[in-house]
C-alpha cells in the first residue's frame, strides 16, 4: 500500500484538474489617480470626518509607496480639531475617483516632506431658493 500512494496521488490531483471549470480568469487593472474634482471633493470629506476646523491645507494627490491605506493613491491633509490644538497632518486615500478613507499620517507617507496649499472654500448654492430662504429669515419692516 504504501508504494502505490504516489501513482493514488497523482491520479487525484488529475481527477481535480478535470473538474475545473474553463471560465476566463479576469485581467487586473491597477487603480488609477483620482480625477483633481474628485481629490478635492475626498479631501473635505476627509476633513469633514475628522472634524478639521480653520485653515486646513491639502498636497497634490500622488502614488502610494509603498500602499500603506486603504487605496492605492494618497493626498495629506493638514488641519486641527479646535483654535487650540495643534494642527496634525492626515493621509487620505484614493482609489480611482473613489474616496477610500483617511487616518492619521505616518512616516512612510511622506506628508511632512508635501507643499501644501489651501483648501479652497466651499462655493455657496445660490439660486432661486436661497433667496426665497433668506427672504423668509430678513426680519419684515412695518409690524
Amino acid at each position: 500500500m504504501t508504494k502505490d500512494w504516489p501513482l493514488a496521488a497523482i491520479m487525484y490531483a488529475a481527477l481535480l484538474a478535470s473538474c475545473t471549470p474553463d471560465i476566463p480568469m479576469a485581467r487586473y487593472v491597477p487603480p488609477s489617480a483620482p480625477s483633481p474634482a474628485k481629490a478635492l471633493e475626498g479631501a473635505r470629506a476627509a476633513a469633514a470626518e475628522e472634524k478639521l476646523v480653520g485653515l486646513i491645507e491639502r498636497s497634490e494627490v500622488r502614488e502610494a509607496d509603498p500602499p500603506l491605506g486603504p487605496g492605492r493613491y494618497l493626498l495629506c491633509v493638514r488641519g486641527a480639531n479646535s483654535v487650540s490644538e495643534t494642527r496634525r497632518t492626515y493621509a487620505v486615500f484614493f482609489d480611482n475617483d473613489y474616496y477610500k478613507g483617511v487616518r492619521m499620517s505616518v512616516v512612510l507617507d511622506e506628508c511632512e516632506r508635501q507643499a501644501f496649499t489651501p483648501l479652497p472654500a466651499v462655493k455657496p448654492v445660490s439660486g432661486p431658493m436661497t433667496a426665497q430662504a433668506s427672504s423668509r429669515l430678513r426680519p419684515r419692516q412695518g409690524r
